[in-house]
């Protein structure tokens, strides 16, 4: 297989960008949505704090064709507010419909920072929020995938509407000791909902787990699903936070 490089499609630059004092750390893209005649990338970009590691933040960019991204504006569209101080992570968006005129997203939320063995170490669930424009996002504070005890966290959430019911998949994991504890790294997660507010874990129901060994033996994380003629297909990281590579999965096969 051979793979031709076609550039960069979103450069921070600018001074005055809001994601260009943490360029060092990078930005993240976190979902992206075709709507109309553009493409729109909501992404992360890597705050560092002093105190505590990062306080992250969502942007907008947009394109006619899916290469040249250009950012919409200087500042974030999704940060930390009065309600949630701590953190704001990985976005899913879902254009209006005609069942649902509004844009829909699922995004990580931070609740506190906790010190694990002499280390801040933030946890977070996904939360839910609305907008009539894509860019002014209603918040409520609504929590849709809660953790299961005190030092789960969960994150990263990837949504589809499949027969009138909303289906999430996420990636969950311990904060405890989750860099040198295999059992403690990511997990996925799954969840359903008739609404796409309340939801319901069926964690038990996700249909993959570790391998015995390998790239993926310690961790599945970072899931996007997609379907394709009739087909569900996952994309997933493996090992180390994503470090070991990522994976191709399909409903029903071995």
């Amino acid at each position: 297989m051979k793979w031709i490089k076609k550039g960069l499609i979103y450069n921070v630059s600018n001074l005055s960008d809001w994601a260009h004092s943490h360029a060092h750390k990078g930005v993240n893209v976190s979902s992206v949505v075709k709507y109309g005649n553009y493409f729109h990338m909501y992404y992360i970009g890597w705050n560092p704090g002093i105190t505590v590691p990062t306080r992250n933040a969502i942007g907008l960019a947009i394109s006619k064709d899916g290469m040249a991204f250009e950012q919409l504006y200087e500042g974030p569209i999704l940060d930390r507010n009065k309600e949630e101080p701590y953190y704001t992570g990985a976005v899913f968006v879902m254009p209006p419909t005609t069942t649902y005129p509004q844009w829909r997203m699922w995004y990580t939320s931070g609740t506190r920072w906790e010190i694990i063995d002499g280390k801040p170490e933030i946890c977070y669930h996904i939360k839910y929020a609305e907008s009539e424009n894509e860019i002014d996002w209603r918040r409520g504070n609504i929590s849709c995938i809660i953790p299961s005890h005190k030092y789960e966290v969960v994150a990263r959430p990837w949504a589809i509407q499949e027969d009138g019911v909303y289906k999430m998949w996420y990636s969950k994991r311990d904060m405890r000791n989750f860099r040198t504890n295999p059992n403690n790294q990511y997990r996925a997660g799954y969840a359903e909902s008739t609404d796409g507010i309340s939801w319901i874990r069926l964690d038990e129901r996700v249909g993959i787990m570790p391998s015995e060994n390998g790239w993926d033996s310690e961790a599945i994380a970072y899931q996007v699903v997609y379907i394709f003629a009739g087909k569900k297909y996952l994309l997933y990281n493996g090992n180390d936070l994503g470090r070991s590579g990522f994976g191709h999965a399909i409903e029903g096969e071995e």
